[in-house]
């Protein structure tokens, strides 16, 4: 008689790590819809990501937020740096030997709540094109100038579509791209606590537990801080 009972749990087992790894996407899936939900896309090169009244949320100052840090167990630990040409301030973490360990930067400015990300548009192929016959191609032109791209490289644009439209069989794919680091007001103050939780477990140096943190700074529903404060274990899509 074949072992029914061992082949039914390994297959319950392997369900089971399916089920999970499904319940994962469809949480990062959810987390991608959420920040693009809400964005106005500026297609100049960078799209910049608009979303004031969900990013902003409850803004501090540098100063403020500086202050309710020192405030944390281990805050007098912390050793705050300044850049001088740029309106940036960085919040290093000092160890007993003297040695300094980065955690964040962040602008010195007023903090939104959350970071802003973002994007940036790409031509990718479009998989969803079952079938393509002459009649389907748009009217070409050839553009030969030489163009000046943002690397200051010359490109040569060849053919390109008469209206400005993409040849059939590729699709414009908008991308998470990351802070801009050029902006003082990017990062977001709920960022600079997850990365320092983030470094004390990885590298075993002291840092405030969660619930430390959300008695002086309070809590959040977003997924990041979830994940990051040990509440909810979701795949970061970053």
């Amino acid at each position: 008689m074949p072992h029914v009972g061992i082949i039914d749990s390994e297959k319950a087992e392997i369900i089971k790590q399916l089920d999970m790894a499904e319940g994962q996407r469809l949480a990062a899936k959810a987390y991608l819809d959420e920040q693009f939900a809400h964005n106005v896309f500026v297609v100049k090169g960078y799209i910049n990501t608009v979303d004031n009244v969900s990013r902003l949320g409850t803004p501090l100052d540098w100063r403020v937020f500086e202050q309710k840090l020192r405030k944390l167990p281990h805050g007098e630990k912390l050793v705050f740096r300044e850049q001088t040409l740029r309106p940036f301030r960085g919040v290093c973490l000092r160890l007993p030997g003297g040695e300094e360990i980065a955690i964040s930067g962040y602008g010195r400015t007023f903090l939104p709540e959350y970071s802003t990300m973002e994007v940036i548009r790409k031509v990718v192929p479009d998989f969803s094109l079952k079938h393509l016959s002459h009649k389907d191609f748009p009217e070409m032109v050839w553009n030969g100038d030489l163009v000046v791209g943002m690397d200051n490289i010359h490109r040569q644009k060849g053919w390109t579509t008469k209206d400005g439209s993409l040849r059939p069989g590729w699709r414009y794919e908008d991308q998470l791209w990351g802070e801009n680091p050029d902006d003082p007001a990017a990062r977001g103050w709920r960022t600079v606590l997850c990365r320092w939780v983030a470094i004390g477990l990885s590298r075993g140096v002291p840092f405030p537990t969660p619930q430390e943190i959300e008695r002086e700074f309070s809590s959040s529903d977003s997924p990041q801080w979830a994940k990051y404060m040990g509440k909810q274990k979701i795949i970061s899509p970053f």
